[in-house]
């Protein structure tokens, strides 16, 4: 019976799904989807599964399931997915053992607000650094400055562009990368720091010479991605 009205449900949104492609110029084939536990269902083919699997997950909430299939196609070919259509699901979702790497989140939602859910994520250490992209309609955007002051990382307007979509999700997972690189080369200097005078230091040293580097290179290619 469940799976008899979800199905339901993304037939009765078919319609809007196709307009929506037509509006942001998208062509293809659409996935089967539906919200499962954790999941709108696998954007790649069988054959890709074991690469598919070492792809960053992004968490696409919205409560209008046609919103969440287009962006899965557009996500499809380069990250994995999951899925929530209410803010309670993708809370849960976002604090389970397989946490998402980026979430897309609608602002206006039934129950929890997508404002809601950032703030809660954002008050938790488990998600606090996990990036909140909000997805939002251009009567919306008078929120950014609220959302953004919540921890969200930017703003996206409806209808999506989908290489700005793309940009935006591919610099925001390299800027986490970075905040990750920096925290591991502090840790890498605390010994060095706290040796005690004569002590050897050329191996911590080292180690975080290494670290800088990855983050400088980090941050060249993020530039270079904005300048295109």
């Amino acid at each position: 019976m469940i799976n008899e009205l979800r199905s339901t449900l993304w037939r009765r949104d078919d319609a809007a799904t196709e307009m929506l492609y037509a509006q942001n110029g998208i062509e293809g084939r659409r996935y089967a989807g539906n919200e499962s536990s954790a999941s709108v269902g696998s954007m790649a083919p069988a054959s890709d599964a074991a690469r598919a699997a070492d792809r960053p997950t992004i968490l696409i909430v919205d409560d209008t399931p046609a919103n969440v299939q287009l962006l899965g196609e557009v996500l499809g070919a380069h990250y994995r997915t999951k899925a929530a259509t209410s803010g309670e699901r993708a809370l849960r979702i976002a604090m389970s053992d397989e946490p998402p790497d980026l979430i897309l989140l609608d602002v206006m939602m039934p129950g929890l607000s997508g404002h809601e859910v950032c703030e809660r994520l954002k008050a938790a250490p488990r998600t606090a650094r996990i990036p909140v992209i909000f997805v939002t309609a251009m009567s919306e955007v008078d929120d950014e400055t609220h959302g953004l002051a919540l921890g969200a990382v930017d703003y996206i307007t409806k209808p999506i562009s989908p290489p700005i979509v793309l940009a935006r999700i591919q610099t925001h997972l390299m800027l986490a990368r970075q905040a990750r690189e920096l925290e591991g080369a502090v840790a890498l200097l605390e010994p060095a720091l706290q040796a005690p005078p004569g002590a050897p230091v050329d191996e911590p040293l080292a180690a975080l010479e290494q670290a800088l580097h990855e983050v400088v290179g980090l941050f060249s290619r993020v530039n270079l991605d904005k300048s295109d």
